[in-house]
């Protein structure tokens, strides 16, 4: 969701859950405010966090009109007392440089081998 944490140093508990999660809901909204919770594929680098969504959905286009986003992830357990999660907010940013290209790429075909080189495929820069 952007190229740049700076100075943000999560702990080592919440680095491991990112990683170790699969999906989370993103919230987008509107240029006039109209929300949208969109469940999504991704994955982490530290506490850079990438999601993969076509160009041409309105979850991208809303990133592209207004980049505050946030997003949770969380466990589902019939123990509400066992329910771990996290949630963020930031901005959103589309990644162009070939480089952090190159590095998410990686890392979703590390997090999901069984899509590795599929998912990211159809994407040209």
């Amino acid at each position: 969701m952007g190229s740049e944490s700076p100075g943000l140093e999560l702990p080592s508990h919440v680095l491991e859950y990112l990683r170790d999660q699969a999906t989370l809901t993103l919230a987008t909204s509107s240029p006039s405010g109209v929300p949208r919770a969109t469940t999504l594929s991704y994955v982490s680098d530290g506490a850079l966090v990438y999601v993969w969504t076509r160009p041409d959905t309105l979850t991208a286009r809303h990133m592209d009109q207004n980049p505050v986003v946030a997003f949770a992830i969380a466990d589902n357990t019939a123990d509400f007392s066992q329910t771990k999660g996290v949630q963020a907010s930031g901005d959103a940013q589309v990644v162009l440089n070939p480089t952090e290209v190159e590095r998410a790429k990686q890392l979703f075909d590390e997090k999901y081998p069984a899509l590795a080189g599929k998912l990211l495929s159809n994407i040209s820069f």
